[in-house]
């Protein structure tokens, strides 16, 4: 099987030096956002209180929102800057928020199909492309059943299922594993980490999870650190934390060997 078309520059760099609203886009005091991912890490684990900005930070660099000031840039492509905003539609991103955002009256397999709409596949290959990964995700059972039906543990892989089959320069996770038993989260975790490497992905992770954050030993945002959001100071990275499919080696040139994440 082909893999889907991804760019072909890859790696960039995603820089970002931002005025970044926290208690919304009326907060004009906001606090500075700092940092470059790519250059040392494709990885930026982000941590931090209920409110801090995490979340805002994400839907900035979405171009859901706007940054009070200043440029983020991927690469020599402006995102935003004084003059300019690139829209999210334009922006190389795959973008998974808290809530699932499943379609209620379609079922799991069409939810997660709609990932390659557009992508010039036909509905054969679509249908093995989907089932491959529904399979690799443990969901395989429940391929026709719409997706209420769906317990809180599936609706998550289901939702991770669909950004698995995005090509995207940079992914970003909004508490990607909330949902999930402590077991499916220590099997998602490396699996996800290393595929995202594979593909050449810039990764923005969220957690609140210290073990989640272990597991990645990644590249740290803490929103708990540096300045106050009235201060001047700017949050910017710091060490990585310590610690440590047959479908997606046919999908991005990548076999783990690891077995399929079964439910439970």
């Amino acid at each position: 099987m082909e893999s889907p078309p991804l760019p072909a520059n890859l790696p960039k760099t995603l820089v970002v030096d931002i005025r970044l609203a926290t208690g919304g886009q009326t907060n004009q005091r906001g606090r500075t956002i700092r940092f470059s991912l790519g250059e040392e890490s494709p990885l930026l684990v982000v941590k931090g209180e209920s409110g801090s900005g995490k979340t805002s930070l994400l839907r900035v660099l979405a171009g859901l929102d706007l940054p009070l000031s200043g440029t983020i840039r991927l690469g020599e492509t402006v995102w935003d800057d004084p003059t300019a905003h690139r829209p999210g539609r334009l922006r190389p991103i795959a973008y998974l928020p808290q809530r699932d955002c499943l379609y209620p009256h379609l079922s799991l397999k069409n939810n997660v199909s709609l990932a390659l709409s557009g992508r010039g596949l036909s509905s054969i290959k679509t249908s093995q492309l989907v089932s491959e990964v529904l399979e690799t995700m443990g969901l395989s059972g429940v391929l026709d059943v719409p997706v209420d039906s769906l317990s809180g543990g599936q609706r998550k892989r289901a939702v991770l299922a669909r950004l698995l089959l995005l090509p995207a320069e940079v992914v970003l996770l909004d508490e990607p594993l909330n949902g999930l038993d402590p077991k499916a989260r220590e099997w998602c975790v490396p699996f996800l980490k290393k595929t995202f490497r594979e593909r050449g992905s810039l990764v923005l992770w969220v957690t609140h999870d210290p073990r989640e954050e272990t597991l990645l030993s990644g590249e740290v945002l803490d929103f708990d650190e540096g300045e106050e959001p009235e201060s001047g100071s700017a949050v910017s990275l710091s060490r990585p934390s310590p610690g440590k499919g047959d479908f997606w080696r046919r999908l991005f040139r990548w076999r783990s060997g690891r077995k399929s994440l079964r439910r439970g």
